[in-house]
C-alpha cells in the first residue's frame, strides 16, 4: 500500500492545481491534493512500526538500523533527483517500496498475478519517462499554471529545482522588473523565458552584437550601472543572462556571473541551442561563468 501510494499521491500532484486564482477553487482542490497526498506518509509508519516492533533483534540495533537507513535514504535522494527528474525518482522509489514489500514475506502466497503485475507497469512507464524525448509524466499544473509540455524549449530537474525553458516569444515588448513609463511603445525583441520551479523567471535573450541593448536602461535595475568608474561586475544569479548583458551595455568588460543551480550556467555555458542563442559565451569573451561546485570560464 505505501507503494501504491505514492502513485496515487504523484498523479494527485501532477494533474491537480493545489492552489488557484480564487479562493473557493482552492477552498476544493487543497483539501482533495491532501488527502490523497497524505496515504504515504501514513503507510510509511506503519511498515517502520511493524519493522522495528516485530523483528526478532535488540531494539537498539534495530532503530540504529532505520536510522542509518533514513540516513542513506536523504543522500539517495540527492544523487536520484541530480541523475533524474523528480516524477521519475517517486516512480522508481516506489519500483522499491514494491520490491521491499515481497522481501518482507518471500513465501507469502497473498500476491496474486495482478499484484505481480503491478510492479512491471510501473517500471515500463518508468523507462518510457526516461527514454522519451518528451517525458510522459510531468506536472500539469505549477504554482496555477496549465503549462503542457509542448510549450517547453526545455525541461531539466535536479536537487534544487525544476528549471524549464519556453518556447521562443517573438517581437514582443522586453522583460522588464521595473520599466520606465518613458520606454518606447515600439521596441520589440525576442527571448526565452526560463522558469524554476514554475514561478520565478528570467529571459534569455537573443544577443547579438548588433542588437540595441537601450532598453536596458528603462529598467530600475540597471540604476547601479550610473555610477562612473565601474570596471568589473559581478551578477549573484546567473539565471538566463540579462543581468549579464546589463553590465555589458554599461560598457563593463570584466564581468563575473555565479549561480548556485548548475543548470543555468550549463544552459549558457554548454547546453545547445541556448549556447548559441544567447550569445554571451561567443560574444563576451572576458565573461566568466561560474555555477556551485563547477568552473565553467567564458
Amino acid at each position: 500500500m505505501f507503494g501504491l501510494s505514492m502513485i496515487i499521491a504523484l498523479a494527485a500532484q501532477l494533474l491537480f492545481p493545489i492552489v488557484t486564482s480564487n479562493i473557493k477553487g482552492t477552498l476544493v482542490t487543497l483539501p482533495i491534493v491532501s488527502c490523497l497526498v497524505v496515504w504515504p506518509y501514513y503507510y510509511a509508519g506503519v511498515v517502520l512500526s511493524i519493522a522495528i516492533t516485530r523483528a526478532p533483534y535488540p531494539v537498539a540495533r534495530t532503530y540504529g538500523v532505520d536510522l542509518i537507513g533514513a540516513a542513506a535514504g536523504c543522500l539517495f535522494a540527492l544523487g536520484i533527483m541530480n541523475a533524474i527528474d523528480a516524477p521519475s525518482a517517486i516512480l522508481l522509489l516506489s519500483l522499491l517500496s514494491l520490491f521491499c514489500a515481497g522481501r518482507f514475506s518471500p513465501q507469502s502466497e497473498n500476491f496474486d498475478l495482478k499484484q505481480r503485475a503491478i510492479p512491471f507497469i510501473i517500471l515500463a512507464v518508468l523507462a518510457a519517462n526516461l527514454a522519451l524525448p518528451k517525458p510522459l509524466v510531468y506536472p500539469l499544473w505549477v504554482k496555477n499554471q496549465f503549462i503542457p509540455q509542448q510549450a517547453l524549449a526545455h525541461d531539466e530537474w535536479n536537487s534544487i529545482s525544476r528549471v524549464t525553458v519556453n518556447n521562443e516569444a517573438q517581437d514582443v515588448p522586453p522583460f522588464l522588473w521595473g520599466p520606465s513609463p518613458k520606454l518606447p511603445d515600439d521596441i520589440k525583441i525576442s527571448y526565452h523565458l526560463l522558469q524554476i520551479d514554475g514561478d520565478a523567471a528570467t529571459p534569455i535573450y537573443h544577443y547579438t552584437p548588433e542588437m540595441n541593448l537601450d532598453f536596458l536602461d528603462y529598467d530600475v535595475t540597471t540604476l547601479a550601472y550610473a555610477l562612473r568608474g565601474l570596471k568589473s561586475a559581478g551578477i549573484v544569479g546567473l539565471g538566463g543572462g540579462r543581468d549579464v548583458l546589463s553590465a555589458h551595455h554599461a560598457g563593463i568588460s570584466r564581468i563575473t556571473a555565479l549561480d548556485v543551480n548548475n543548470v543555468q550556467v550549463k544552459l549558457l555555458s554548454s547546453e545547445e541551442p541556448f549556447v548559441s542563442y544567447a550569445g554571451l559565451k561567443t560574444n563576451l569573451p572576458d565573461l566568466r561563468m561560474h555555477g556551485a561546485g563547477v568552473h565553467r570560464p567564458r
